[in-house]
C-alpha cells in the first residue's frame, strides 16, 4: 500500500518527528501533504480514509473529516471504540478496528479488498449537502 498523509501545515514537523521515532519516515510509498482534503487528488485508484483518534474526545465525537471522506467516496477506518465506528459499520462505509497495528493493517486490507458497499447510499443520505437539504426542508415546514 502507498500511504498519503494529509495533515494541517502546523502539524507537519510533529508528524515527521513521530514517523521518524517509529521508523516510518523513510518508508517507500509514504507521502505527506499539507494540501487540504478538499483539494487532494490521490495518485492511486484505491483510497482509504483513516481517522484514528485517542482519548475521551474520540469516544463521543464525530470528526467532521469523516463526512468529508465519505463525500469523496473514501471508505473510512477508525478504532472500534470511537464514536463514529457504529455509524461507519451500520452504513457500510467503513470499519472500526482494535487499537493494534495488526488490526489496522487487517482493516485497511479489508477495505481495499471489499470497498464500502453502502457508500452511494450514504453519500446521498448522510452527506453535508443532504443534511443541509433536510434542515432547509424542516425550516420551510
Amino acid at each position: 500500500h502507498a500511504f498519503y498523509l494529509s495533515i494541517p501545515p502546523k502539524a507537519f514537523e510533529l508528524v515527521c518527528q513521530q514517523l521518524a521515532e517509529h521508523g516510518l519516515a523513510d518508508r517507500p510509498g509514504l507521502r505527506i501533504t499539507t494540501v487540504p482534503l478538499e483539494w487532494y487528488v490521490p495518485a492511486t485508484r484505491t483510497v482509504v480514509g483513516v481517522v484514528l483518534l485517542g482519548g475521551e474526545y474520540a469516544r463521543f465525537s464525530f470528526p467532521y473529516k469523516t463526512m468529508s471522506l465519505i463525500e469523496r467516496g473514501y471508505p473510512v477506518l477508525c478504532f472500534a471504540d470511537m464514536g463514529i465506528a457504529d455509524f461507519l459499520e451500520r452504513n457500510r462505509v467503513g470499519l472500526g478496528v482494535a487499537r493494534s497495528s495488526e488490526a489496522i493493517r487487517a482493516g485497511i486490507d479489508a477495505l481495499v479488498r471489499d470497498g464500502a458497499p453502502g457508500m452511494t447510499d450514504a453519500q446521498r443520505t448522510q452527506s453535508w449537502a443532504a443534511r443541509v437539504a433536510t434542515a432547509r426542508a424542516s425550516a420551510e415546514d
